[in-house]
Order: structure tokens, then sequence, then C-alpha cells
């Protein structure tokens, strides 16, 4: 009986053990040169590599894109300029006749740490109010203006009235024959910074003035008016994305088209003309792509206009952020 069990271990060995065996012989070096022969899964690994590896790069080499177009020359004139056909008159106003509160869309949130930035400034000899990149734009009816600088101008000269433009008139006495308040429509935080300022330099009342630039609310056009309520200057305060999102929507629902494929061709178009609008050529990591992206996504516009129209909203909003999320398909 036990002569009859031992020849059976070697049938077994044949098919497991001689397997296992075959792969532990490769490491000793006088087995190595007998093994790459009998192994053909390991040869063609080897010399594959020198054949079939140097067809591949040589045509994806050639793939690639052709280089862009260069740049041409262009200038374009400053926004003031743009907007001259349409400003009525430039005069010193009496701050506390100015409407804080937007007729279209919604101003910004004060923020009261750039504001005390601004007072700091102020106490340093940075008030310069008289100089033309500080002034303040506001809008309100032609026929406002008109009446107002027949009362400036010591005589009614039409060559006078059609001058108007050219120096600086004074609108302090307002209120004495004016109801309507001119719209302010950028520059609250520079007009809180000068409350401040007069209040800790314990000076007159008389000196809550600005110069403000008129313009003309029944023509100026919605890209002038978008133009000349954000904020891109070096002295106030950038925009955070919800506000950037909200000053689209605003645009949009005054005129649909002004970023539609009609009128823009392509997406490229509506990139060029978001970035003009919104005076945002000079910010070079500005996610434009992504926030064309998402604008253009029917699902996700309401959502992120819903969100924005939040106080959380406008801080928190970030383009890219939500570029990401939407695409995950989480709405699908």
């Amino acid at each position: 009986m036990i002569k009859i069990g031992r020849p059976l271990p070697p049938k077994s060995n044949t098919n497991p053990r001689p397997s296992k065996r075959r792969k532990t012989t490769p490491i000793h070096p006088s087995h190595e040169p007998h093994h790459p022969s009998t192994s053909p899964s390991l040869t063609p690994v080897v010399n594959d590599i020198p054949s079939s590896s140097s067809p591949p790069p040589s045509p994806s080499k050639p793939a690639k894109s052709p280089k862009p177009a260069p740049q041409t020359f262009t200038e374009v004139d400053s926004l003031r300029k743009q907007a001259e056909p349409y400003r009525l008159a430039v005069a010193e106003l009496p701050i506390h006749l100015l409407d804080f509160s937007w007729s279209r869309g919604s101003n910004r949130p004060l923020d009261r740490n750039h504001v005390a930035h601004l007072c700091r400034s102020f106490q340093n000899g940075g008030l310069a109010r008289r100089a033309e990149q500080h002034y303040i734009q506001v809008s309100c009816s032609a026929a406002a203006v008109q009446k107002m600088i027949i009362n400036a101008l010591p005589d009614t000269n039409q060559s006078h009235i059609q001058d108007r433009r050219q120096y600086v008139l004074s609108f302090r006495n307002w209120a004495d024959f004016i109801d309507e308040r001119p719209e302010l429509m950028a520059g609250q935080h520079r007009i809180e910074a000068l409350k401040d300022y007069v209040k800790q330099t314990h000076s007159d009342s008389s000196d809550l003035w600005w110069i403000c630039e008129f313009y003309d609310k029944d023509t100026l056009p919605v890209e002038l008016d978008i133009k000349l309520r954000v904020n891109r200057r070096d002295l106030t305060l950038p925009d955070t994305h919800g506000q950037i999102w909200l000053q689209l929507v605003s645009a949009f629902d005054r005129d649909p088209t002004l970023f539609s494929v009609e009128r823009n061709v392509n997406k490229k178009g509506i990139e060029k003309s978001m970035l003009d609008i919104l005076c945002l050529t000079s910010e070079a990591r500005f996610p434009i792509s992504r926030l064309v992206t998402l604008w253009r996504s029917e699902r996700w516009r309401p959502r992120v206009t819903r969100w924005c129209r939040t106080s959380l909203g406008r801080t928190t909003f970030n383009i890219s952020k939500w570029y990401q999320i939407a695409g995950y398909r989480l709405d699908d």
C-alpha cells in the first residue's frame, strides 16, 4: 500500500510543481541562457521596442496644430472718449444728492474695509477729486442738466451751452431747481470715504462734494452703460466673480443679443465681447473661456444666477470651481 502511494507524487508534480520551479530557476545565472529561448513572451518585448517604437512618434509630430495668426496692432479710444457724445456736463455736485440705488441691476455691496483704505489714502494726501481720472460717473435726464446749465452760466449764450463739456461747472445749488436725483454709476466707496474723511478732520459740510460726469440715461448705449458701472481702475475695489456674473445678467436683461452667437459669430467672439464690455482685457488670468461656457449652458446659467443673487453667492462664487462642478454632469 505504501509502495503504491509513492509513485503517485511524481505524477502530481508534473502539473503544478514544475511550473513553480521554472519560475524560481531564472534567479540562477546558470539557467538564464536556456529560459529566454523557451519563453517567447520575453523575447518579443525586447525585440519589438526598437522596431515598433520608432514609427509611432513620427506621425504624431506633424499632427501639430497650425500656429495662430500674428496679432494685429489695434488702438481704441479711452472709455471716457467713447462716452463723450453722451456726456451732458461735468460739474461739482453735493454728494448727499446722489442716488446710490441702480434703476437697472443692483449696485455692489459696500465694503467698509475698502472705504477705510481710501480714507487713509485721503489722509496721506491722496484726495485728488479734481483729477479727471477720479471723476465719478452719474446718469440723469438731459432736461435736468440743461436746466442746471442755464442757471449755472452767467449768460445763456448758445456757444457756452455747446462748450459745457470743456470745463467744470458748479451744480452746488442743484436741489434749488431740480427734484431728480442723479444716479451714481460708480464711485460709492470714494463717496463714503470722503464722508469719513470730513468727519475725522472736522471739516465743514460744504466740503462734501465731488466732480461728476453727467451722462444721458435715455441715450447712453448698453455697452457704455455697463463699462461705466464696472470697476477696473487701480484705486477701486475689483469685482468678485459673483458681481461680474450679475453684471452679465444685467446686460443680458437689457439686450438679450449682446452675447449671442448671431451677434458675435462664435464662442471666441463672445469672449472678446465680454472682456470688452466688462473691462476685463487687462486681467491676464481671468477664466473667460470657462465663464462663457457656464453662461451658454441653459441648465447652469439660471442656477448660477440664483446663487449669485444671494450675498453668500456673490462672495463665494468661483468661475473655475463651478465650471469643474458642471463638468461632473451632476444635473443629468
